[in-house]
């Protein structure tokens, strides 16, 4: 059963004339109308957490831990380790921008939207990487939500979003207009994330009944696949890839390894149900392809 899973996915991937199929690096999303954060790879979510901020946190800068400025002024965001668990960074204060729903870093400082100020005109803001010192740094030609930061140009991705998608555009640090893509038909478009691993980005759906909850596009502004997670109805916002890209799918405590405690962590989800955790080929439960295939995961290590 497992050996024809990987002869279907070579059959589409021959069919799709080399477009990327799979995911290559962990997604990390958190929702906008509720609390819930997610890790999501491979179409399916392999962690899930739930932030400290009453849903008053999204814009996320994923360093060596994630690091979650509030979204509204006077809001704080907080720090967590790469699995979702509260940590003791932050608090991150939001001094003064309206609805930063999006988040996105360079290493050494942090961005985001300020996609409801009117008196910034809406802005793209940079902050350092603890998020202190957040300032406008340029407007954007559109208003826009979603922010992601392209480590292979150095530039500035971002989601044109006013009542709907409305394009992609990519600035240089400056703030100068390098490409401008229309995005018809789509639907969410708060998050925004880059993928150095093979170079995609990725959109967050929502606003659509739960239906598609990302999609992964190329720098063309093609839909390269959709994917939706059934357990969820949430309009996700914030959403960022780590920086070095690549990521661990069988590293569940975020610790940056595939040992013991991963191991014994899938163990805990497989006996108690854990879809969220176990349920590795998405058919809704937790079986022995499920466990067979965390195997394989645990074994190629990270």
């Amino acid at each position: 059963m497992r050996a024809l899973s990987i002869v279907h996915i070579s059959v589409l991937a021959s069919l799709s004339g080399g477009s990327a199929l799979a995911q290559t690096s962990p997604l990390y999303m958190v929702s906008y109308d509720t609390s819930d954060g997610v890790i999501v790879q491979n179409g399916q979510v392999i962690s899930s957490w739930n932030n400290s901020g009453s849903f008053r946190e999204s814009a996320m800068a994923i360093h060596d831990t994630i690091r979650i400025i509030g979204r509204n002024p006077g809001e704080n965001g907080r720090e967590y380790d790469l699995a979702g668990n509260p940590l003791g960074g932050g608090p991150y204060n939001n001094p003064s921008y309206d609805d930063l729903y999006d988040g996105t870093t360079d290493g050494d400082s942090n961005y985001a939207i300020a996609h409801n100020h009117f008196d910034s005109n809406f802005a793209v803001v940079r902050g350092d990487a603890d998020w202190s010192g957040v300032a406008v740094l340029f407007e954007p030609t559109e208003r826009s939500s979603g922010i992601a930061y392209d480590s292979s140009t150095n530039t500035i991705w971002v989601v044109n979003y006013l009542s709907g998608v409305q394009g992609l555009q990519e600035y240089d640090l400056s703030g100068n207009l390098l490409t401008d893509l229309p995005l018809p038909g789509l639907s969410g478009g708060l998050g925004l994330a880059y993928d150095p691993a093979d170079d995609t980005l990725w959109m967050t759906g929502g606003f659509n009944g739960g239906s598609i909850d990302c999609f992964q596009l190329d720098k063309q502004g093609n839909v390269l696949q959709e994917i939706d997670l059934p357990q969820y109805s949430n309009s996700w916002a914030g959403a960022e890839i780590l920086a070095k890209g690549g990521g661990c799918a069988a590293d569940l405590d975020g610790d940056g390894d595939a040992d013991a405690d991963d191991f014994f962590a899938y163990l805990d989800a497989f006996a108690g149900g854990n879809t969220d955790v176990c349920d590795i080929d998405g058919d809704g439960d937790c079986d022995a392809d499920d466990f067979f295939g965390y195997l394989d995961r645990f074994a190629q290590g990270c």
